[in-house]
């Protein structure tokens, strides 16, 4: 009986948190590279004080759109795409955009603050970068210029 009721949380919370992270999976390949599936109702924001470095907000992973490409740290080693969703390559060394993206972005995110001042930021549908459509002023901060 004890059992049985273990058993039944831990599915309990396995199946919760799954359904909870359903828009984003991250797997590692027979080949060592990422697997990622990012959905088509996923949106990414704009890191402020970066040269166009977005980030798949609804993700607990950190996936980067910068210059046209997509982003992907794993076990130490970066990994680089034309599509969120395939044809992830090794990428050597760091990329430039990530020496711009401070190491607490995601705090700040969450706090909905950036080096203390409001941090209005707009979600830009995935559907829209995915085909190249990426709109001045979408996921632009507001509320704050760069000093």
């Amino acid at each position: 009986m004890k059992k049985s009721a273990i058993l039944f949380l831990f599915s309990f919370v396995v199946l919760s948190s799954t359904a909870a992270k359903a828009d984003i999976n991250v797997n590692i390949d027979i080949n060592g590279m990422p697997s990622v599936s990012v959905s088509a109702d996923a949106t990414v924001v704009l890191i402020p004080d970066t040269p166009d470095v977005y980030f798949v907000d609804n993700s607990q992973e950190d996936i980067f759109l910068w210059n046209g490409f997509w982003w992907k740290s794993m076990n130490g080693k970066w990994f680089k795409s034309e599509s969120a969703n395939s044809g992830w390559q090794v990428f050597v060394g760091t990329p430039q955009f990530f020496t711009t993206v401070k190491p607490d972005w995601r705090k700040e995110y969450k706090s909905g603050k950036w080096n203390g001042k409001p941090w209005r930021y707009e979600k830009v549908p995935y559907g829209h970068m995915k085909k190249g459509k990426k709109d001045k002023g979408h996921g632009k901060e507001k509320g704050h210029k760069k000093d």
